[in-house]
This record gives C-alpha cells, structure tokens and sequence, in this order.
C-alpha cells in the first residue's frame, strides 16, 4: 500500500489524485497559496520603483529651486553691472553737474577744452579744484543731449567757487538772443558757513543750448581780471518761489537738495504754510535726534503718470553729490498713494568712490508707507513728524518717515546717491537727506 499524501503547508491529508495546488484548506485550483509569502513577492519591485520616482521628483525640484536662486542672484548682479557701465541717461534727471578736481566727476555736464580756457589744477582750504587764470579766459560747457529733451528754456547756473580780485562772476550762454547771451539775472550770490567758498546762480529765461559757442560748448563761465576757483557747476530746471532758500549757515552734512526738488512742502504742512517749516523741522529734530534741510521734496514717477511729460514726474534723479565718508545716511522720505505689503516702491542706489554700489531698497510697509491714510507700523523707519496738512481725498492728517542707511564701508567715500522710482502704484517722495559722519 501507498504512503497517505499530506500538503506540505498545512499537513492537511490529500486523496489520491490530489496535489498541493487542490488542497481543500490552503489553496484553490489554479490560485497561489494564500498561507504562503509568494504572492507579496512581485510588490517589492513596485514599491522600490515608486519610491524611486519620489526620491527623484524631489531632487530635481530641490534642483530647480537652486538653480532658479542661482539664476536670481546672477540677474541682481548683472543689473548691478549695468548699472555700473551702462552710460547714464539724463532724459528724467533734473539736474547736470560737474565737480572738479585731479580727475573732474561729470554728471550730465562735461567741460569743453578750448583756446581760451586757461586752467590748471591747485589745491586750496585742502580741496583740489581747478584755477583759471586772469584775463580773457573761460570755462566752458556742454550739456548731455538726453537732459535737453524735457529741458526748456528757463534754467538756474549754480557755480561754487572763489575770486581774485573785484570783478564779479559772470555766464555767457547760448540764447534767443546768440550764442553768447549774457545772464544778467543773478538768483543768489552768498558766503558758504565756515568756508571761503561762495555761490551763485545766474537765472538764463531764454537758453536754448544748441552747442553753437567754441567746440560745441552750450555756455561759458567768466571772471576776466586776476582768475578764479571753481569747485562745482551745476544746471538745473529753474524752480521758482515754491521752494525757500537754503540758510547759508546749515551744515554741509545736511545735503543740500535745492536744485533737484521738484514740489513744495505744501501739502505736508499745517494749513499748506510752508512758512510753518522751521517748527516742523525743530520737532522732527526732537524726535529723531537727526537735523535735516527739508524745504521742498523730489516725486517720482508712479504707474499711471506719462513718463517725460512736460512739469511730470520724473522716473529717476541722479548724481546728488555727497563727496564725503559716512558712517550713516538719514533719509527723510514718503510716498503718494499706497502699495501692497513687502513691495519694492524705488531704490536709494549709492556709489562709492572705490567704484562699488551699494542698493538701499524703499519697501513698502519697510520703510515706506504713504503719507496719508495709511497710518500703520513701519518696523524699519521711525515716524519722524506727523500732522495736519492740506486736506486731500485722503485726509489731512500727514506723516514723514526717517530710514537710515548703514555704512558697510565707513572708511570709503560716498561720492553720490541715484534716487530711482521702480514705477509701481506708490511714488517715493524724497525729503532730505543727512550724512552722519
């Protein structure tokens, strides 16, 4: 007699004929054994795949995102460097300058070489500047083109400098009248605070600057007896009575941004009199400990605006001169109109004299809010004054921010600061500016 047949999972006793695959307690015929492990074997693929896949999704999203960051520094930095070379365009700015020394910092206005303009270089009260000498002898200029477009024909020259002799200072410039239109309209001619040093500004009501003087030049400056210094000359949009005159005594620390505003304080102050100024200033001073020369402020262009319209807003002021070292700069600024939280409004774009820029950002909600109707905390400016000022649709009561800038590099000089609107809803209103030592 046969052995009995048992199923060599469950010991189960099989008739004859029967097999592991018909076995009445474990298996069904033509299915697996379900008490066995066989079964479960063919996932362990599929989860090692899946996982797989997740392990890689997640890399390259991860990937992604460092490359995208990489990409955004790269494209902060190439802005930067354009920035840097591009050569400036002046079709917004309100004023041109020049600075001289060793090596003169044009901003908008370029000195001309001519015949009859005698200089060399000196140095006087520790400052390198540019002497002519006496006689027949000028100092001659020209404009950068793109200024002119938006330009007009009613403009102030401003030229700080020293004389020898009696004769006073004197402007020809390219006129209605000729190439060599007197300006017999002297605006201001006054002693800066502790120094030898005077300005004066010449209003020219009919210029028209088609580069017809000696080599293209658009205007010429003369002293014709002994000789003069000039350490700078600027050419800005004659402003009218909106803005009151700078005090000869105010220290140079507080930047004197007379040529480059472009609106009156009026809407800020109590009742819209801006002879109600001083106080205001002594109170911001009270609570900021900071004293600034605010007597008119700069608006720029917000989205909405025509850009390059005639007596518009324009998208960016440069070249504002500091020329010194600083370890902090005060700026006492706002806006017109509000923005979403944490959005870019302009920039402070600072040039140090080592050739490096520096970007201080205005954020709105930062260090910026407007300066009506929107009264909430701004964690990185300090409410510098707030009142009453002319009633708008926004109300009267009005605000003035200060946000400080901290120097990175104290020991290197801040040769100028570009105030640059990045066109959005608000527009960043500049007040003034303090250079701490």
């Amino acid at each position: 007699m046969s052995e009995p047949i048992h199923c060599p999972d469950c010991d189960a006793a099989l008739t004859l004929g029967q097999s592991q695959s018909l076995c009445p307690r474990c298996a069904l015929k033509g299915a697996p054994d379900l008490k066995t492990t066989d079964h479960r074997r063919p996932l362990k693929p599929v989860i090692a795949t899946l996982t797989a896949i997740v392990v890689l999704v997640t890399s390259v999203g991860l990937l992604g995102l460092v490359i995208a960051k990489k990409n955004d520094s790269r494209a902060k930095q190439t802005d930067k460097n354009r920035r840097k070379n591009e050569p400036p365009n002046y079709q917004h700015a309100t004023q041109v300058s020049v600075e001289f020394g060793a090596t003169n910092r044009e901003s908008g206005l370029y000195v001309v070489e001519v015949g009859d303009s005698k200089h060399t270089v000196a140095d006087i009260d520790g400052e390198t500047v540019w002497f002519f000498r006496g006689g027949w002898n000028y100092t001659y200029f020209s404009i950068e083109p793109s200024f002119k477009e938006n330009l007009g024909t009613d403009v102030v020259i401003r030229a700080e400098y020293q004389i020898l002799g009696r004769n006073p200072m004197g402007v020809h410039y390219d006129g209605s009248r000729g190439p060599y239109s007197s300006a017999v309209d002297v605006q201001r001619d006054y002693k800066e605070p502790n120094s030898n040093w005077r300005v004066i500004e010449f209003r020219a009501r009919d210029a028209r600057f088609w580069n017809s003087q000696n080599r293209g030049a658009d205007f010429r400056i003369h002293d014709n007896e002994k000789g003069f210094y000039l350490k700078r000359v600027s050419l800005t949009r004659y402003q009218g009575r909106r803005i009151p005159p700078r005090d000869p005594s105010t220290s140079s620390n507080l930047v004197d941004l007379t040529s480059f505003y472009n609106a009156s304080l009026r809407l800020y102050m109590p009742g819209g009199d801006v002879d109600s100024l001083s106080n205001v200033i002594r109170e911001i001073r009270t609570t900021t400990g900071v004293h600034f020369d605010a007597r008119g402020y700069i608006g720029l262009l917000r989205r909405g605006e025509e850009s390059g319209k005639t007596n518009g807003s324009p998208e960016a002021v440069t070249g504002i001169p500091i020329g010194r070292r600083v370890t902090r700069l005060h700026f006492l600024h706002s806006a017109s109109y509000g923005e979403s939280e944490d959005r870019q409004v302009g920039s402070y774009i600072i040039h140090m004299s080592d050739g490096s820029i520096e970007d201080f950002p205005i954020v709105y909600g930062r260090n910026v809010r407007s300066e009506r109707g929107d009264y909430r905390k701004i964690p990185e400016a300090e409410v510098a004054w707030e009142g009453e000022g002319i009633r708008t649709g926004a109300g009267r009561r009005v605000r003035m921010l200060k946000a400080t800038w901290d120097n990175p590099t104290p020991t290197v000089e801040v040769s100028r600061i570009d105030f640059i609107s990045e066109v959005s809803r608000s527009a960043p209103h500049l007040l003034a500016i303090t250079a701490e030592p």
